[in-house]
Formats: C-alpha cells, structure tokens, sequence
C-alpha cells in the first residue's frame, strides 16, 4: 500500500493531527483538500512540458533567422569584396610582406603610414572611415554574449550571459511550477512533497536530452553540445534539490499523520516506497557529486563509470518508486537507449588503425589516423554521418583505446581534430586525422607510455561531434583572428584551413584572416609543423607568435590583439565586420576577455561589449586636461561590468605642472612618497577626491600627512561644524536630508509612541502629529532627492581632485631643489559650487578656474538624449539617485494623503489605493538606490567595502528604506500586532543616516 494510501486509510480511532481533536468535518475538509490538490497537480504538471516546448519553438525560430541572416552577411561580403577588389588588390602590391609576418619577438611590422587610434574608437574600424554606431539589437546581442568575472570565493568561471539567462529562466519556471497553488502548512505538506516529486520527473527526460551527444535540441537552436551540456548540469543539481525538498517534506508527513499513531521514523524509512525513494536519492545526489568539475579533473575515469552505472540504476529504483514516474522514466530510457546504443554504438562509432608518436617536448602525444572516403550518395548524407565520412572544423571525436587494458574499453575520451577537415567540394578523396593529446593523468598517461613502447595502436573513434558556430560567425566576417594558446591550435588551424581554402577558390572573396599562437615552448610549433604554416602564409595569413612563455612569461595578450586587429582592418571602410575566436587555457581567456579592454560593439555584428566599466569614454575622462597625472588603464574598474567605471587611479609624471590633493593640509610632512591619485565616482560627484602616498622614501615629493591621521580627523570634524558652503549642492543635498530624517524620527514618535504607552495619547496626535509630519518629511525628501539628482547631471566633469597643490622649492644641504605640495583650496573649482547664487553666474575667479580644467562645463538642468543614452544611464550613481527621486516623488503621495482632512475622509479601499501603496513602492526605490549606493563604493558587487563611509551612508539608507517599505506591508492589516509592526518599522526606518558629515570633511 502506497503512503497516500496510508493516508486516505487511517480511520477516526487513529490519533494523529486535527483528527483527534475533530472527527468529523475537519477530516472530511482535509481530505477533500488533499484529493483535490493531488488531482490539481496531476494536470498541471503536464502543462510544464508544453510551457518547455514553446520555449523550445520560440529559439529554434530565432536560430533558422539567424541563419538566414548570416548567410545573407555572406552574400554581403561577397559583392562588397568584389566592388573594392582592385583597391585591396593595390594594397597587397604596396605591403607585399604583410601576410608573412611571423615574429618570435611577437611585434607586428610597422606600416609606412601609422594609424592614430584614439582609446575609445572601435578596433574594428579604421579611425579615418566612417564609425558604425552599433544599435540596440546589436548592443543586446553583445550584452548576451558577454561572459562575466569568474564566482567569487569557488573562483569558478561564469558561463556568457545568454547561457546563464537561460538557465535562470529554466530555474524560474520550474520554481513556478513547484510552488504555484501550493500551502505549505503541515497538514498539507504532502501536496508540497508530491509537487516536488512530480516537477523532478517531469524535468528527466529533459535531463538526458540535454546531456545526450546526439539530440535534435542542437540542430533546432543551434547551441553547441558544450553550452546544452551546460543546461544539463545546472538541470541536474536543481533535480537533486528537488529530491531533497521531497524528503525534507515527507519526512514532515511522517510527523503529522503517522507519529500521532505510533509509527516510529525508522518504520517510515524502511516502509516499501520511502526505501526505494532513499536509493533513488542517493544514486542521484552521488550522481551529482562526482559530477562536479573538480571531481571530474581528479578522476575522469570514475567520473564515466559512475555516471553511466549510477543514472541506470536510479531510472530503476524511481520506476519501481512511485507509479506517477513511470512514463517519464520510459521516455527518459528511450532517449538513454537511442543515443548511446543506437547512434554512438551502431551509428557513429568506427574502428581505425592509428600511428602515436611522442613529439619532442616529451609530454605530447600525436595520434595520428587516414582513410579513403566512401563514396557520397543522397541515402548517407540524410543519416548521421560517422568520422569515416568526414567532418567539420572545430569538431571533436571520442576515443577508446582497449589496447591500452580492460579498463579502457568502456572508457570514451573527447579531444579536438587537430587536422583540416577533408572538402569534397575540391575533390578530396582522402582524410588525414591527427589528435594532439596532452599527458595529464590516467587514460592520457597510459596512452604516453604505450606511445614510448609502440607506434600503432587501434582505436574506436565515437564522432564527429560539435558547433559549427565560430566558423559560420567568421565566414561572414570581413576580417577574422583567432587567438589560440597551446593545444587550442587544434581548434584554429582547421579553422584557418577552411577560411583561407574558401578565400583561394573564391578570388573575389578577399577575407583578411590572423592568428596568434601562445606557445609554452618553442618545440610546441612542431605540433603543426613549420611545412602547414609556410602553407597557410602563402594563403596569405597573418600570424603573430610571441615568444614562448616559459622563456619570457605570459605576453600581453590584449596589446596582441588590439594590434592584429588593427593590421587586419587597416584600409577597409566603415562598414568591416570583425569576428575573433578565442581558444585556449582559461588563463588565456580570462587575460583577453578581463584585460584587453576590447570595444567590438561598434562593429556590424557587434560581437562583444567586454568590459565597459574599463574604459572611460574621451569627453568623460577625468583629468584629461592635465598632463602632469597619466590613467592608470589596470585600475579602472567597477562593481558592476556593464556600467561606467566608479574607480580609477592617476599617476603624477610631470613636476612642472600642478597636482592636487584632497586635503588642505599644512605644508609640514614626515616623508618624501610616492603619490597617486585616486577618482572614485561618488567623491567625484561630491567634490571629495583622495591622494594615495606610499610609504616609500622618494627624493620627489614632499606631502601633506595623510587624512586619517588623528589630527586630521579632529580637523575635518572641526570644520564639519564651522564650515557652511551653501551654496554648495553637494552640502545642500546633506542637510536636507538631514533635516527630514529629523523629521520622520518626530513622525515615529507620534505615530509609534502611542503603541509603547497608550496612556501618553492626546486627542488628534496620530491625525494632526503624525499627518502633518509624514507631509514635511515627505516633501523635504523630495526637495532633497531633486538637488540629488542635480548633483548627479553636474558631476564634475573637469575631476580636481579637491584643491590644487602649488610647488615649492626648498632647498637641502643634502639634496638639490625638492617640490614641496602645498595645499590651495582656491585652485580648486567645481561647476556646481558657485558662490554667488546655486545656478546664477559665477564669479571671474570661478570663471577663469574653469577655463583652465578644459573640458569643465557650466550648470545644468537635465542632459542631452545623447548624453543620457551613452554616459548617464551607465552611470551607478545617476541610476541610485534616479531611483531615489523615483521612489521620493511616489512616497510623496501617500503624505499628501496622510494630512487631516484627507485621510481621515478616504474610504478603506482608498487608503489601501493612495497611502499604504505608495509607501510600499516609494520604499522599494529607496532600497534600490541604498543598494546602488553601496555597489558605486565596491570594487566588485560581492565584496563590501566597509572601510569606505560613503559605503555605510549607502547602507543606512538600505536598512532605512526597508523599514519604509515594510511599514505600508503591516499597515495592509487591521490587526494590532500588524499596526504596531508597521509603527516599529516607520521608527527604525527613519535612521538613514546622513551624508552631512562628509559633505565638508
């Protein structure tokens, strides 16, 4: 008997839950209650599947018109090739070295005529043809395929952002799906349990779609298997956390409805059902966990075994488990059994004789294999192919070697085809196979040392497998590099094959292809062999390969880079399409996709967007007018990738000119440092910049103490309470807000007090006290969030950083003429400070201080479109203090409605309508924008930054803004606990504290 009938079984006599209090209608209701929820479930998951094949419809549409689109691209490329034919024609005549320029030292060849590139333009562009400006799909399409920093703490690389979109839309659904209807009281706690356990059956024939080498999911979307696979292992862990939900909740079952009766845990655990359940668990959570990377990369052998001996006997113990699986687990074993037996065993697999040889590095195996072609005919290019008819560029094969022990036969190993891929279209009749195997551990191990012993050896070759994406993205590339570094030329030389090939039979198609090869050893070249790349130089690559880096260390890969593609684009018009393939190591990746700092938007296809926060755009550069401090380009960062930079760091290199400071100190110091000047977007936007002094003895420089010496701070506090600019916005915004909060503390007392002491209350406090107040504090917080938003439109553009620091000589007996920095508050101007009225005119010295930083500009009321679009709403700061205007204007309205006359005449409905509701949005802006007030003051999102003031402003104003946003959610109910929480929450949300203390400091 299965639990739920059990459950439905036990009688009145049986003491356990609300039956022994009631046994009459309670029983009925919950039983009427659990039958209907089962029943509701039972057609409501099949829903989920139908949900998945829509999804499924939607990106299988937009892969077939990104197919027609990209070979529409291709016939683009043609005709505008063959239109400027003669002017490239004319080039290669001019610069006839340029194909062979192969470098150990890794330089490019200087051109007769250097290209002036400034650090914005597009590296797909030449700078004196006409910019492409990318549009909004083409942006959205970068964004996509965007991959972010790796996790933090695991260090783990994150996949591109059109991968992780997916997955979390796949884990939202399946999270609607497991709790929509659901009540997760205990006595309905097995309808929680039975949803979990039908949302992991319905989700596993999609597991072992995805994980399977042959799938119709790869010819309808076009994601490659690696990225499916991708799907595949975040699917399975979510499964597993489903299974565990399932037994958390049962084990909850158990406690209402049988522990009453009797019924020991260790007789709900061994009952028929919940055994059985138990096994499945384990073999899928031990499934999960040696499927982990780390697992994988200490034991891939044990990895295959388990996971193939484990997943098939947890298909049996789940069909023998529960009655409602058993038609998943018959199509999830028919998926199992058609792609491993039918096509990989029957189908896809073939046997080869294969030479191996050891290369002279003595850690590299080369396998090598040929073959005739079988003849082509229409019945064999409609079923799968084997890799006895050919393959792809970039495709990979699996390889099985039982000559290698018993162990082996059952053991399937990827690795990339290192070879051209055989054309029938040129009349190829023959296939060359090589694989190069690098020696790591257990399979590639015992395949060296029979290598060492033995030249031929025969293996059983599982393929091809793989995406033709990257070659398909370059054949509608004008120009076209690849970056490969090690054993990642098995990827790029096919590649460079096929695109030169098509090039030399299509004369009109004059594609511009670049390599660059990061070897470890020189002896690494021979994996190709210097014969294939004086072939492919005659084809007219380009190629790069800098020295080896155990001989002289990682070279720069985005300076690499950004100079090929700056050959390779070099004469063509505004128009170039630019495609880079990247394959290697992860160091490599991450080196290109972290550092090089490349802006490909800008091209047709706009392939990446990496890294905007590195990058400052030419008009928004700070300090750019002075040429005494240089940009640090490795310490411009930010929390958040896809937005403008909020850290940057300046270097002093010229003693003629004048630097600044952000502190007016005395001209007394105790050593000579080193100084760098650090920009940060919330100091810039406030007038507040810091130096950074080493503590390295430096003959240079003589200065100011640092500010938080003791003495400094004692002094910054002193002139927090003597110093009033007001017409300083930056102050302005302090001191309202200040005054507001003060405000809103006066509020809590009339509105919570009462709550602690109900004899305190006088006639009309809550009304007349607490109405009057929430209008003043409202519309002082909404004057405050205005100057706030002013201040943020007139940030300063010029960046001084705080006061300018004149030079003074002095001179030493021991030494020549030191430049003292002496601190001077008047060399310092912001455009937002003006002394003589907050937007009037300034006066002549502001004037002329202005004139001197360049690039400074006058006050304003609200940017430019253009101006919005390319800076502002990339700009954290603008986003937190739109979002605190947003939030401010909504929370307005709910203090207009709390005056008396107004509120006390609105109807229940009303209240809810026009003063709870707009506490409960106007508190969620202010949450946003505390929270984009702590990220502008973090290095990276997820690490706080509480050393930083302005770090902790932002998180008063986080913990204030829940407190605002939770009083209106209490306030929803009548109830007394209810109002007094929203009383408690209305007290501690006012305590937001004030920027005022570092308005002056």
């Amino acid at each position: 008997m299965s639990l739920r009938a059990r459950i439905f079984a036990l009688g009145p006599d049986d003491e356990y839950g609300v039956f022994a209090n009631d046994l009459g209608d309670k029983r009925r209701e919950l039983l009427q209650m659990l039958t209907e929820g089962i029943s509701f479930t039972n057609w409501f998951i099949l829903t989920y599947q139908i949900a998945l094949l829509g999804v499924l419809l939607v990106l299988a549409a937009w892969h077939y018109y990104d197919i027609l689109s990209k070979k529409r691209q291709v016939r683009r490329l043609q005709y505008s090739t063959l239109r400027r034919s003669v002017t490239f024609d004319t080039e290669r005549e001019n610069d006839v070295e340029q194909p062979a320029a192969i470098h150990r030292n890794g330089r490019v060849r200087q051109q007769k005529e250097q290209v002036k590139v400034s650090e914005w333009s597009s590296l797909l562009d030449d700078p004196e043809s006409p910019q492409c400006k990318p549009t909004t799909s083409l942006r959205l399409r970068s964004l996509l395929m965007y991959q972010p920093l790796s996790m933090p703490l695991t260090n783990r690389p994150l996949p591109e952002n059109a991968t992780s979109l997916l997955i979390a839309c796949l884990l939202g659904l399946n999270i609607f799906y497991a709790a929509y209807n659901i009540s997760w009281t205990l006595p309905l706690m097995f309808l929680w349990s039975d949803r979990t356990a039908l949302c992991f059956a319905a989700n596993l024939p999609w597991l072992y779609l995805l994980g399977a080498k042959n799938q119709p999911l790869r010819l309808l979307t076009g994601y490659s298997y690696e990225r499916l696979n991708k799907l595949h292992r975040r699917l399975g862990a979510w499964m597993c956390f489903l299974a565990a939900l399932h037994t958390s909740s049962m084990l909850a079952v158990w406690y209402y409805f049988f522990l009453p009766s009797g019924r020991s845990l260790g007789w709900f655990l061994t009952e028929k059902t919940v055994l059985l359940g138990l096994i499945t668990l384990a073999c899928y959570e031990m499934l999960y966990f040696t499927s982990l990377a780390r697992f994988r990369r200490w034991w891939y052998e044990l990895f295959l075994g388990t996971h193939v001996i484990l997943q098939a006997a947890a298909l049996v113990f789940l069909y023998l488990h529960h009655r409602g699986s058993r038609i998943y687990v018959g199509v999830t074993l028919a998926i199992f059994l058609v792609d491993r037996v039918v096509f990989r065993a029957l189908m896809k697999s073939r046997h080869a004789d294969a030479e191996v040889r050891v290369m002279d590095d003595g850690n590299t195996i080369m396998l090598s294999a040929d073959w005739q072609l079988p003849k082509a005919s229409k019945v064999s290019s409609l079923l799968h192919q084997h890799i006895k008819r050919g393959w792809e560029p970039a495709q990979h094969v699996f390889v099985t070697a039982p000559a290698l022990g018993r162990g082996h036969a059952l053991q399937a190993h990827p690795f990339t085809i290192a070879s051209a891929a055989p054309s029938r279209r040129s009349g190829s009749q023959h296939a060359w196979l090589n694989l190069i195997i690098r020696c790591q551990d257990g399979f590639t191990k015992d395949l060296l040392r029979y290598a060492q012993q033995k030249s031929s050896l025969n293996v059983r070759l599982d393929g091809p497998y793989g995406s033709s994406h990257a070659l398909d993205m370059l054949r509608s590339s004008d120009a076209c590099l690849l970056v490969a570094g090690g054993s990642g030329i098995a990827v790029a030389y096919p590649i460079l094959w096929a695109l030169l090939n098509e090039c030399n039979d299509a004369p009109r198609l004059h594609r511009r292809v670049g390599l660059i090869w990061i070897t470890h050893e020189a002896s690494h070249t021979d994996w190709l062999g210097h014969e294939r790349l004086d072939e492919l130089k005659q084809l007219g690559l380009y190629m790069v390969l800098p020295p080896s880096t155990v001989k002289a260390g990682r070279p720069d890969v985005a300076e690499l880079v950004r100079a090929s593609i700056d050959q390779l684009t070099h004469g063509l018009d505004g128009d170039t399409k630019t495609g880079v393939v990247v394959s290697g190591s992860d160091a490599i990746m991450l080196s290109l996709v972290y550092s090089a700092h490349l802006t490909l938007a800008g091209s047709e296809e706009g392939v990446m967007d990496v890294l905007q926060r590195a990058r400052f755009q030419p008009d928004r550069e700070p300090l750019k007018a002075n040429l005494a401090l240089h940009l640090d380009d490795d310490r411009v960062i930010g929390p958040l990738h896809f937005l403008n930079p909020t850290r940057a760091r300046f270097h002093h290199t010229n003693a003629s000119e004048k630097i600044t400071i952000a502190d007016p100190t005395r001209s007394q110091t105790s050593k000579t440092p080193g100084i760098a000047y650090k920009w940060s977007s919330r100091n810039n936007r406030k007038g507040r910049h810091a130096i950074a002094i080493s503590h390295d003895w430096s003959p240079t420089w003589r200065a100011p103490a640092a500010t938080n010496d003791a003495k400094e701070v004692a002094k910054g506090l002193w002139r927090m309470c003597t110093t009033f600019p007001v017409w300083d916005v930056s102050y302005l915004v302090a001191i309202i807000f200040t005054l507001g909060s003060v405000v809103w503390v006066l509020n809590a007392f009339f509105v919570f007090y009462p709550d602690l002491k109900p004899e305190s209350v006088f006639g009309g406090e809550i009304l007349y006290g607490g109405g009057i107040t929430a209008f003043i504090g409202a519309t002082i917080f909404e004057i405050g969030s205005v100057l706030l938003m002013l201040e943020a439109i007139n940030e300063n553009r010029a960046g001084c950083f705080g006061w300018a620091l004149e030079q003074v000589y002095e001179e030493h007996s021991d030494r020549a003429a030191v430049p003292r920095l002496v601190a001077s508050e008047k060399a310092c101007t912001h455009h937002h400070v003006n002394r003589k009225s907050l937007v009037g005119k300034a006066t002549a010295a502001e004037q002329k201080a202005d004139e001197n930083q360049g690039d400074a500009r006058g006050w304003t009321w609200w940017p430019s479109t253009q101006d919005l679009r390319t800076h502002y709403l990339h700009d954290l700061g603008f986003l937190a203090c739109s979002s605190q205007m947003t939030g401010a204007t909504i929370f307005w309205i709910s203090g207009f409605t709390a005056l008396p006359g107004i509120y006390n005449n609105l109807s229940p409905r009303a209240v809810t309508g026009v003063y709870w509701t707009p506490q409960v949005i106007g508190g969620l802006g202010f949450v946003i924008s505390g929270s984009l007030f702590m990220l502008e003051t973090q290095k990276h999102w997820w690490q706080p930054a509480p050393k930083v003031l302005g770090w902790h402003i932002g998180l008063w104003n986080l913990i204030g803004g829940w407190g605002f946003m939770l009083s209106p959610c209490f306030g929803y109910s009548s109830a007394e606990w209810a109002q007094f929480q929203a009383g408690c929450s209305t007290f501690w949300g006012k305590f937001r504290l004030p920027d005022a203390v570092t308005s002056v400091y």
